[in-house]
């Protein structure tokens, strides 16, 4: 039987992703970047709380996640073959806003 061998994967950031980032204040960017080293590992790992979006991924007709980086900051991607994407990064609002 042949083995499937694992690609690990790559990772990319919206500018979205990059400009929302930059608006969190400084210990909730801390807080993401020690979060990230997690999520780079596994984007599932049971420490992120990763979660569909179920509206989101109807809407974008592809799963869509969130991650819990603190209380009330979420950070959403996407997941295209090996390849992740990071789209946004926020409150609440990130669900609401976010244009796919």
């Amino acid at each position: 039987m042949e083995q499937m061998i694992h690609k690990p994967f790559r990772f990319k950031r919206t500018k979205r992703f990059k400009r929302d980032f930059r608006k969190l204040q400084p210990f909730e960017q801390a807080k993401a970047e020690a979060l990230f080293k997690i999520f780079k590992k596994n984007p599932w790992d049971k420490a992120l709380k990763t979660h569909k979006i179920s509206a989101l991924s109807q809407r974008a007709g592809t799963p869509i996640w969130a991650i819990y980086v603190d209380a009330d900051i979420r950070a959403l991607f996407m997941q295209k073959g090996n390849v992740i994407i990071s789209l946004n990064i926020g409150n609440h609002d990130v669900y609401k806003g976010q244009s796919l």
